[in-house]
């Protein structure tokens, strides 16, 4: 294509392909993706929102403000190079001559319509005046498009904007343009001003609201008085308002249904304003893709019948916001657990320095609606780092965070440390009226008034999301470390860089789980032990009797699983029972978030009409609930058998016995419970599997008995008006006809003549005429009121069913938390007792007596491992290629080691491996070695692995280190264990080399805690003061603990052929230091050129010399 000159024009608009093919992709809904836009077609932004409204016509549509006649019109390009662009106006040049076709993908073809026009092409344009006031709007225009060559125009983007002023300009045939009638009429809908007629240019501007005219309203429609009654008081939420079978976007949350969903427009505008749909069995397949891309849903129901609105003289049914939808609070009512983790709302409040110190508490409260689980507690946090809310979030991953009464930093500081989809809010929580038995139950787990102000945050925009009651009254409340007031015990610690150092939950590379830590102990049947098993990882103990009885668990549920296996190669019957056992196990619904959804129908009194078969599904859900249960209760019977026949030396456990008691599951009074609503004695099980609705299995609901024998009286008169109508037209075959809205037709043939007066044709084909006749229009008025009241006190039954179901809550949800802890321990046996093949995993023994009474704190930390392995490395590069190692580290003698070695040679692997077993070890897992001596607990794990900078936080990669270094050196007691990886290498070699050396020797001699130091920085070896001998001089003043201690020296092995050019790394850990880092020869292996290693080769020699 030739280029011309580039013409001052901008192009704002949009086309549609009259093809068949495009015609069947946008009835699927996929045309505004495969519209590539070529030839003066912008594909963009709000004009592609609004092609479909305007194009099933074979119109253009504009995207512009109101603009005068000369401000838009065509474009003429001419045919040569130097022939300069002409403007053609739709009124001078066209008159009511049809315009030149324009095909997507293709340039515009000759004007033939055109006199004169010979070879020119004519492009759609508006002007560069018009196009600045388009983009001197409130929010900037989404694209731009240049005029650049002939036919051709290039797209510049900019940011997408969601709401805002904008007209949709339509070109009729004659080339006039008609102003959307909705915007032409309702200027407020376009230049938006909030409740207070502020503009959104004002401070002050509330974007929740929009300003509805008076005068406005009185023009309305009463479905759009409806509509905009309750829009203007949610205008940044998203409404998908229910109508018919249908729930539908309208106006401006139309434009956002169609750019995100890629939901066509209606043909003609529901409503008289733009308007999208989706089916009510997809609400929430679209409203969490609505979520998911950062908007507020809110779902708009039909509460109200049509005759019922009838009967009640209201011109449109009653409709009513029944619920908003946020990132943070979206759950699956359908059923189908589509979310693999939790999603999590958090609120912030900050509270005010503590005087004297650099302190700030945090309260904070978190919670998962889908499981109505609510942590709370305070954090204690540096006003420069909040290093604790950055290893909470690390840890919870919240969907959503809400910041209240917070600082600018606070604030900036979340939402660089958060993952990237998270959304961020800073507002100001309303308060809502203290509960008293809330109250008290919330103190039982934090009575501090930061930690109940975010709770009643948290309860207060749950309110405004309509949902409040579907958690709180639940009462599930634990602590901000997933404990109920019950399990409170002492943890082990572990910060952001330490969970992400590590690869505790998601690899780094692909932040995926598989891989991670979190992945290799996996093993779980159902969601509900997965959660236990996440909460274990993040939170091992301290305590030596919680960790040894755990071990005890695991070994317990080993020995009664492999007690039913049989001796000989075939399976016996005992085979097959543990087969089924985790069959059943397998094939539980995730009963937890279940019984929540059961909870939320309990409550519900909105009592949605709906036109489909959702109620249906809820009523199966609800009875694969109850067999869910059913089957969870036969597991916890199978399982009590198995554990009774072990012998006494298979029950150790004291956490695994209770957990298989009474105490845990009452089972006895919980299959009474469960058989009330299996065996009928509720409602009819057999007729609601059949049919999907809830009835009692006698007629004991009178309302529901009376308009079952009415519905009964009725349908026996339709008949006898049938036979009375075969009486009256005598051998003439006739029979009814039922349509979906119009049912009991009386079908005759086509050819019957003398059809009576008083018979209304219905429908017809060639074949057959249907009738109705007065009596049966009467009778079909009388039966669809009856069966409407059928519906509604079935509903009411149904209500009734779940309130007496979630009456028993607390005792379904014993049996979700045995059999997910259970599934847990389950999980950390198959692990601990298969590992990888051909490595050992073995039992951790603690040194440290379990009388708990006595005193501690002299006893000196120290860790032993043989034969060592990482378990997530072994796994993928198979256990003939690992090299495990023997490691030691003794708080008494030699608290510290630095470790030396090539690069590439395993340093980091070792650090993380040895952390890794230290975690295992303290949640109750066997550890990955072939023996684990930890002689005390460990208290707080702090890791410095890798290097990162933060961008978002404005801190280099060395600022990132130093504030991570100053965390430890801050924090570390006498019973850490710190791992520094390569410490002081983002600056300077004097620099890096004093910070690492003085680090070193204050953790060694001051702290005195377990420190494994892996460096570069081999002249540490030769440092006096890091020796035994020099200790003395500089311990700190009073302390009368003279026992030397020194640092161990060791690097990992490795041989170098200096001849060949060639490196083997051995990867086994050696005493002493290594003599060089052979950084060269890795730089080799990694393909630098020759050249430039030789010249490498050369300076690291002169520099040797030079400081030697």
């Amino acid at each position: 294509m030739k280029s011309i000159q580039q013409s001052s024009l901008l192009g704002y608009f949009v086309r549609r392909s009259e093809s068949s093919k495009a015609d069947r992709e946008e009835e699927t809904g996929t045309a505004a993706r495969t519209q590539s836009v070529k030839s003066g077609v912008l594909a963009s932004g709000a004009g592609e929102a609004h092609q479909d409204s305007c194009n099933r016509v074979g119109e253009h549509t504009f995207l512009a403000t109101p603009l005068g006649p000369s401000d838009r019109g065509w474009l003429r390009l001419g045919a040569s190079e130097d022939s300069p662009p002409s403007f053609v106006t739709p009124a001078s040049d066209y008159g009511s001559r049809k315009r030149p076709r324009l095909t997507v993908g293709e340039e515009p073809r000759a004007a033939s319509p055109l006199s004169g026009a010979g070879s020119s092409r004519l492009v759609p344009w508006c002007s560069r005046a018009a196009a600045a006031e388009l983009e001197s709007g409130p929010e900037p225009a989404r694209c731009v498009v240049n005029i650049e060559a002939r036919g051709l125009l290039s797209e510049s983007a900019t940011p997408k904007r969601t709401h805002g002023p904008q007209t949709h300009v339509k070109w009729s045939a004659n080339g006039s343009a008609a102003v959307d009638e909705w915007s032409a009429q309702h200027p407020w809908s376009v230049h938006v001003r909030d409740s207070a007629g502020r503009s959104p240019t004002d401070p002050h501007y509330d974007p929740s609201t929009v300003f509805v005219p008076p005068e406005a309203e009185r023009k309305m429609t009463p479905f759009q008085l409806q509509f905009w009654k309750i829009k203007r008081n949610y205008y940044d939420t998203v409404l998908l308002f229910k109508k018919g079978k249908f729930y539908e976007c309208y106006d401006i949350d139309a434009d956002i249904g169609h750019r995100v969903l890629q939901l066509n427009y209606t043909s003609i505008g529901r409503a008289d304003m733009r308007c999208v749909g989706v089916p009510e069995s997809a609400f929430y397949r679209h409203a969490i893709r609505l979520v998911d891309a950062g908007y507020r849903v809110g779902r708009v129901e039909q509460v109200e019948s049509v005759l019922a609105a009838k009967a009640n003289s209201n011109k449109v049914c009653d409709r009513r916001l029944v619920k908003i939808l946020t990132k943070g609070t979206v759950v699956d009512e359908a059923g189908d657990d589509v979310f693999e983790e939790p999603r999590y709302l958090m609120i912030v409040v900050e509270g005010d320095r503590v005087p004297g110190t650099e302190t700030i508490p945090l309260g904070i409260c978190y919670l998962c609606v889908a499981t109505a689980a609510v942590h709370l507690g305070v954090l204690h946090t540096s006003r420069e780092r909040f290093t604790e809310l950055e290893a909470l979030l690390v840890r919870v991953r919240p969907r959503e965070v809400i910041l209240d009464f917070s600082s600018e930093r606070l604030e900036f500081l979340v939402r660089s440390c958060a993952a990237p989809d998270v959304q961020v809010h800073r507002r100001t929580l309303r308060d809502v009226p203290p509960n008293a038995s809330l109250v008290a139950k919330l103190s039982a787990i934090c009575s501090d008034v930061l930690a109940l102000r975010a709770c009643q945050g948290a309860a207060s925009f749950l309110d405004e999301l309509l949902i409040a009651d579907q958690v709180f009254p639940l009462g599930n409340f634990y602590s901000l470390h997933d404990m109920a007031p019950t399990e409170l015990y002492e943890r082990l610690e572990l910060d952001a860089a330490a969970m992400e150092g590590l690869e505790l939950f998601r690899t780094s590379a692909d932040f995926n789980k598989d891989g991670s830590v979190f992945g290799f102990l996996d093993r779980c049947a159902t969601n509900m032990g997965r959660r236990y098993l996440r909460r274990w990882l993040c939170h091992p103990f301290r305590d030596v009797a919680r960790i040894c009885d755990r071990l005890d668990a695991i070994e317990d549920i080993h020995q009664m699983l492999t007690s039913l296996s049989g001796a000989n190669e075939m399976e016996s019957a005992e085979e097959q029972h543990q087969q089924h056992l985790f069959s059943c196990l397998r094939s539980l619904p995730d009963i937890e978030r279940s019984l929540v959804r059961i909870h939320a129908l309990a409550v519900d009194r909105h009592g949605a009409v709906m036109f489909d078969d959702t109620n249906q599904r809820k009523v199966r859900d609800f009875l694969r609930i109850l067999d869910g249960l059913a089957t969870a209760v036969e597991l916890v019977g199978r399982i009590r058998a198995i554990a009774a026949q072990a012998p006494e030396s298979h029950r150790r456990s004291r956490r695994l016995r209770w957990l298989l008691s009474d105490g845990a599951v009452p089972l006895a009074r919980i299959e009474a419970t469960l058989g009330a609503f299996l065996d009928g004695q509720v409602f009819d099980a057999d007729a609601a599997r059949h049919t999907g609705v809830l009835r009692p299995r006698t007629d004991s609901h009178s309302l529901l008995a009376t308009a079952r024998c009415e519905k009964e009286r009725i349908e026996r008169e339709l008949e006898e008006e049938l036979a009375k109508v075969r009486h009256r037209l005598g051998r003439v075959p006739v029979r009814f006809y039922h349509r979906v809205q119009e049912r009991y037709q009386i079908e005759l043939p086509a050819d019957v003549r003398n059809i009576p007066d008083d018979f209304v044709l219905m429908s017809q084909t060639k074949q057959h005429r249907r009738y109705w006749t007065p009596t049966i229009r009467s009778l079909l008025t009388a039966l669809n009121r009856v069966e409407e009241d059928i519906e509604t006190a079935e509903a009411q039954f149904a209500r009734t069913v779940f309130e007496q179901f979630d009456a028993s809550y607390s005792l379904w949800l014993s049996v979700a938390r045995m059999l997910g802890e259970f599934d847990a321990l389950t999980s950390l046996a198959n692990v601990s007792f298969e590992g990888a093949a051909g490595l050992p995993m073995t039992r951790p023994v603690f040194a440290e007596p379990l009388d708990r009474a006595a005193s501690h704190e002299d006893v000196a930390a120290a860790l032993c491992f043989k034969e060592l392995w990482h378990p997530i490395l072994a796994l993928r590069r198979g256990p003939s290629q690992f090299v495990p190692n023997d490691f030691e580290l003794d708080a008494a003698k030699h608290p510290s080691m630095v470790l030396t070695g090539p690069n590439m040679s395993g340093k980091s692997a070792l650090l993380r491996q040895v952390s890794i077993a230290v975690i295992l070890a303290q949640m109750g897992c066997y550890v990955p070695a072939s023996s684990a001596y930890i002689r005390v607990p460990v208290d707080r794990l702090f890791t410095r692995i890798g290097a990162r900078d933060r961008v978002m936080r404005a801190q280099s990669t060395f600022m990132v280190e130093m504030l991570e270094a100053a965390e430890v050196l801050s924090h570390a007691t006498n019973r850490s264990l710190v791992v520094l990886d390569e410490l002081g290498r983002g600056t300077s070699t004097f620099d890096g080399y004093a910070i690492a050396y003085s680090a070193l020797w204050y953790l060694t001699f001051r702290t005195r805690c377990l420190t494994l130091f892996a460096t570069h920085y081999h002249m540490l070896a030769t440092e006096p003061l890091l020796r035994p001998a020099h200790h003395h001089h500089h311990h700190r003043s009073g302390d009368d603990d003279d026992d030397a201690v020194s640092v161990v020296f060791a690097h990992m092995g490795a041989r170098v052929d200096t001849n060949a050019h060639e490196i083997a790394f051995l990867y086994r850990l050696r005493p002493g230091v290594a003599a060089h880092s052979r950084g060269i020869e890795c730089a080799r292996l990694a393909g630098i050129p020759e050249d430039v290693i030789q010249r490498a080769e050369f300076h690291a020699r002169a520099f040797l010399q030079d400081t030697s």
